[in-house]
């Protein structure tokens, strides 16, 4: 974190002060200086006090009491400063545009080199995520085959259900369901299914500013709970028409690049503060996802799920929205439309009678949640399936 010239610890540089006044015997000669470089290659003293003056931008000033590169402490200023005689000092623009005002007869009469350059870090966005140009959210049957493509921009797949195979460059990848990749610009990929497993699946293209591509390309990712999260995010606001929904959409792009990226720059992941609690909340929420799963046909209530695991409908909750950021009522109903589409694929049961099967109240109540989540209604979706066979 920064220092500023406000701390205490630079009470034995200098001080920070209101006005100058008439005491001030170097007042009278001022030089005005404007900040260019991120770097010094110099230290300055004077033998006499230096008064400074902030004109424009934010500036970082660097003192020591000897020429040791080792010895050189950094502060951002603040106003108007009086620095001590004999101190060793220099500045550096932490914006692009800065001025400052020294006034000394000869703020720069004794000029020291330094052994090494000193370089400000600065705090810049190494990764920019431009335009988002397509999302798809993709359903293939058993057997699909995409022939391939490359392409100047990057594209990112998610496997929401079943099992997507690809081959890069004639190198193969598998992606099971929570599996995601991305590919790199002008890297040829194609996609497909086999003859057992069907596949859902979310791809997103976009415009990013990445040098190291070796960090995301040609990897299959597993998403955590952290990442899952994030994806669950940008599928949401990908879908939303709201003010913002875009910018969002961009940012969990980015931190789901960067989360992937320090996936490979560390050998292992975060572990949670109380791997204890963590472990025996995983196994719960494992069995609680077990259950409605099993129970999928059945109309399950939340207070049911309270009673068979002994938890509190807070606990149960907190559960859910910690572990999968959503509601149990609203998990249960997305497991169930995800069924939905699948006993529709099946051409066995009419709309009805798969709303009465899932334990829909009604088939208006199950319709009405299918095209809120979908964007389609049942029918809908059906006549969509028989095209596309």
């Amino acid at each position: 974190m920064f220092k500023q010239t406000t701390c205490t610890t630079f009470e034995c540089y200098g001080k920070v002060i209101s006005t100058f006044n008439s005491n001030h015997s170097n007042v009278k000669s001022k030089t005005d200086i404007t900040l260019k470089d991120k770097y010094i290659k110099y230290l300055f003293r004077c033998e006499n006090d230096l008064y400074i003056k902030m004109k424009k931008g934010v500036v970082l000033i660097l003192v020591s009491k000897d020429s040791n590169f080792k010895n050189i402490e950094s502060y951002i200023m603040n106003g108007r400063i009086k620095l001590n005689k004999n101190i060793f000092y220099n500045f550096i623009p932490i914006c692009n545009s800065c001025e400052l005002t020294l006034y000394n007869e000869n703020p720069f009469n004794h000029c020291i080199p330094l052994e090494k350059h000193f370089t400000y870090n600065e705090i810049i966005s190494k990764i920019k995520i431009n335009e988002i140009y397509t999302k798809f959210y993709q359903e293939k049957s058993i057997n699909y085959m995409f022939k391939g493509e490359k392409h100047y921009f990057w594209e990112f797949t998610f496997v929401d259900r079943g099992i997507l195979y690809t081959n890069i460059d004639g190198i193969d990848f598998k992606l099971k369901q929570g599996d995601f990749i991305f590919y790199a610009p002008n890297q040829y990929h194609t996609q497909y299914t086999n003859d057992e497993k069907s596949c859902s699946y979310l791809t997103v293209t976009f415009d990013m500013n990445f040098e190291d591509m070796d960090l995301l390309a040609n990897k299959v990712f597993s998403s955590s709970k952290d990442l899952y999260h994030i994806i669950t995010n940008l599928m949401q606001n990908l879908n939303s028409v709201n003010l913002y929904s875009s910018e969002f959409a961009l940012s969990y792009l980015k931190l789901l690049v960067l989360k992937s990226i320090t996936i490979n720059l560390e050998d292992t992941m975060m572990k949670p503060v109380n791997t204890i609690q963590q472990s025996f909340d995983d196994k719960l929420l494992e069995n609680i996802l077990n259950f409605i799963h099993k129970n999928i046909y059945e109309n399950i209530h939340v207070q049911q799920l309270c009673t068979e695991f002994g938890v509190s409908s807070s606990k149960l909750h907190s559960l859910f929205k910690s572990n999968i950021n959503n509601t149990p009522k609203a998990y249960i109903n997305n497991i169930k439309l995800r069924k939905s589409k699948d006993l529709i694929k099946e051409s066995k049961y009419t709309i009805s009678e798969i709303s009465e099967i899932l334990g829909f109240t009604s088939v208006h109540y199950f319709s009405k949640k299918f095209k809120k989540t979908y964007n389609f209604s049942p029918r809908e979706y059906l006549k969509s399936i028989n095209k596309n066979y």
